[in-house]
């Protein structure tokens, strides 16, 4: 990419715009014709109804386009006084608990014998590939809703399991103090290095929400694939290609599924009037924190000097400017 098209895109990620306009003036020497486009490129359109009865129901959504490790998300609901019988699968699962309360039965694979726990809203609990289980709601007046992240095709590392006699515990993700937090928002998640069992699958969890009219800031992620599901509001998602051109801007909304293919620059913007919420998973356990690339915290900011000034072909002081333009960190207010 030319000079001239790198300025280009540093103006438009520091400038005020960015939320409306991302990606939008770029082309490079193979162009892409947004015209043909798919505007809902990233959006995770196949989902299978694999339960239907009258007291729940689990939808699995997938896709084949994903060119890395693939995940599925599962979504179940359960009315109260109900149960999800014993069955095995073959596939780690890493569950939420979006609400409710459910009462959990599994066959722990270190001592062979059946667990039983109680998991409450909030909480992320790992059952890994192969177990028996089943889910109960035994509340009387209250649905349980649970978010899965699925990797079926997944190879176990037996070098990350603790030999224990006792199950692992649940983590409670609403109780773990925010990653970053400002008046426009907040994200939190979690890995690893905080939950020991997402070692074994190397998926990690995240949580965030943004108020009316901001926006998590233009932002890519080198080490992983993340998966994205709007549990509440409205807004959009905007992606990039690697090479700077328009990958998708498009509307989401509450149930919609959508994926980000690591090194794809991306950002989520939350309509002017109404919040968006959003719960996802990641296909690495490590600290694979994604590299802002906007505002007080990005990495431009940090490599402000006389090199990246002469790598874009504008003074020290044009550089300083631009990359001061954002006074905010991570999660911005829109135009």
């Amino acid at each position: 990419m030319g000079s001239s098209a790198t300025l280009l895109v540093l103006l438009f990620v520091l400038g005020n715009g960015v939320a409306v306009t991302m990606g939008r003036f770029l082309r490079t020497e193979v162009e892409v014709i947004e015209e043909d486009l798919d505007e809902e490129l990233f959006l995770m359109k196949k989902s299978k109804l694999v339960a239907n009865t009258s007291v729940g129901k689990i939808r699995v959504f997938y896709d084949s386009r994903v060119p890395e490790r693939r995940l599925q998300t599962a979504i179940t609901t359960m009315e109260p006084r109900s149960l999800l019988t014993p069955h095995l699968v073959a596939a780690t699962q890493v569950m939420y608990v979006r609400s409710g309360e459910a009462k959990l039965g599994y066959i722990y694979k270190n001592n062979q014998r059946l667990t039983q726990m109680r998991l409450r809203e909030g909480d992320v609990y790992q059952i890994p590939a192969g177990s028996a289980f089943y889910i109960a709601n035994e509340e009387s007046d209250q649905k349980l809703e649970i978010i899965s992240g699925i990797e079926p095709s997944q190879g176990l590392r037996d070098d990350v399991f603790e030999i224990t006699e006792d199950p692992p515990r649940s983590y409670n993700l609403n109780k773990r103090k925010p990653d970053f937090e400002n008046k426009y928002g907040w994200r939190v998640a979690v890995d690893g290095s905080q939950y020991h069992p997402l070692k074994s699958s190397g998926i990690g969890i995240y949580h965030e929400y943004l108020s009316a009219g901001s926006m998590m800031a233009p932002r890519v992620n080198p080490m992983a694939t993340e998966y994205g599901i709007v549990v509440n509001g409205s807004g959009r998602v905007q992606v990039l290609f690697p090479n700077g051109s328009n990958a998708m801007d498009t509307n989401i909304t509450k149930g919609d599924v959508f994926f980000i293919p690591s090194n794809f620059p991306y950002c989520e913007i939350a309509h002017k009037g109404e919040s968006l919420e959003l719960l996802g998973f990641t296909t690495s356990a490590q600290r694979n924190r994604p590299v802002v690339l906007v505002g007080a915290r990005s990495v431009v900011r940090t490599m402000e000097g006389p090199e990246l000034a002469t790598s874009f072909g504008v003074s020290k002081e044009e550089i300083k400017h631009l990359v001061s333009a954002q006074h905010e960190s991570v999660i911005l207010p829109t135009p």
